[in-house]
């Protein structure tokens, strides 16, 4: 799996974003003005939703996002995706 990760200034109150790309890539999308701890909280939440296969579930958004956050996710089980860095 690969998975891009593009800092950019994201609009007001959104920290980070991720889109299913359509060739089964993923893109994250971070807010360049975050702190570093609050980059990798905020990129290990969108992990879980990839890693939760949530984009092809059919659970309401809100419902799946208060899921993610109750969760505690654990950095592990990476192995088999590349990470590509860009900042935009």
């Amino acid at each position: 799996m690969n998975i891009n990760i593009i800092l950019a200034r994201l609009p007001r109150r959104v920290h980070a974003m991720t889109k299913l790309n359509e060739d089964d890539t993923y893109t994250i999308l971070l807010d360049a003005n975050l702190s570093r701890e609050q980059a990798i909280k905020e990129l290990l939440h969108e992990l879980s939703h990839i890693k939760g296969n949530d984009f092809s579930s059919e659970t309401q958004a809100t419902l799946l996002e208060g899921m993610v956050r109750q969760s505690n996710f654990i950095s592990d089980g990476f192995e088999d995706i590349n990470f590509y860095y860009h900042v935009v």
